[in-house]
């Protein structure tokens, strides 16, 4: 999706009661959606959504 695309569907939602969710990464986000009233969740490395550890005990 290009940045004028999601920048039109921010528009689009900022005035209806609708959230939208979208996995993107932040290298990828137009500047202009780039602000923290926009977040609900941030996920990195560090803070993952399930914190599953990587444990190969077998």
């Amino acid at each position: 999706m290009h940045d004028n695309q999601l920048i039109k569907v921010a528009e689009f939602l900022q005035d209806r009661d609708i959230q939208l969710v979208i996995s993107i990464l932040k290298d990828k986000l137009p500047n202009e959606l780039n602000k923290d009233e926009y977040f609900i969740v941030k996920l990195s490395q560090n803070n993952k959504l399930f914190k599953i550890e990587n444990n190969n005990e077998e």
